[in-house]
């Protein structure tokens, strides 16, 4: 319990000022439609050989989840394509409720809401508590730097403490694939019946990984109320 209070009290100060003073993280500053996006992630550049990985004892931290404090060439991919609104990507995601899974530092899911989604971002506890959800508060924006845009999203969004993000909406919940979906979903006040598209970008690197990530994608897509929920996802 302590570590974890500690831990919560780390992830208040990285959502702060105090976190661009860390050489632990470097900022990544992208341009989506006009808005500039900054996401922290890990100096992998330092030069403090004594340095000890806060998250090491964490009770869900595991190699897996170390990458969540990185941005990967997927996920850039990801962006360009959100970039370009002639994209199958970008006109099917704008406007549409998405779960992204294994969201790590945010970038493909706030990208996506930058564009007019309603983004519910997810990872593992400790992944979310201290890598998404700093990048999420801190990207928090208003609708449009112009007044005149009709094109953000006017509805609320669906997901719990959701926060303007460019032209839609960002949330994050706490998703571990091998727990219990449904329980996890009530925990977090969300219910995915309301999820129209699953975005997942280069989320999956172990042999480990691969089947419990299909057994979520399938529960989500079981669970959607439409029945019309697509999996889009993007690979180097």
């Amino acid at each position: 319990r302590e570590i974890r209070k500690s831990f919560s009290r780390m992830g208040d100060m990285w959502a702060g000022k105090q976190f661009e003073e860390w050489d632990e993280f470097v900022d990544e500053v992208v341009q989506v439609n006009g808005v500039e996006l900054r996401i922290a992630k890990r100096n992998l550049e330092r030069q403090d050989g004594d340095w000890v990985d806060p998250m090491f004892f964490a009770e869900d931290y595991t190699v897996a989840a170390a990458t969540g404090f990185q941005v990967w060439e997927g996920a850039r991919a990801v962006v360009k394509l959100l970039e370009d609104p002639d994209t199958l990507l970008s006109s099917h995601i704008k406007g549409k409720r998405v779960l992204e899974l294994g969201s790590g530092t945010g970038l493909a899911g706030l990208c996506a809401s930058v564009i007019g989604a309603d983004v519910l971002l997810s990872d593992l506890p400790t992944v979310t508590d201290y890598s998404l959800r700093p990048n999420v508060i801190k990207n928090a924006s208003h609708p449009s730097t112009d007044a005149t845009d009709t094109t953000a999203l006017e509805l609320p969004s669906v997901w719990p403490d959701a926060q303007r993000v460019g032209l839609g909406f960002a949330a994050y919940m706490a998703l571990d694939w091998t727990a219990d979906l449904q329980a996890q979903a009530e925990a977090a006040g969300v219910d995915f019946g309301d999820v129209e598209v699953v975005l997942a970008a280069e989320c999956v690197w172990l042999k480990e990984l691969v089947q419990p990530f299909v057994d979520t994608v399938l529960g989500i897509l079981e669970a959607a109320r439409w029945g019309n929920a697509h999996a889009l996802s993007e690979k180097k």
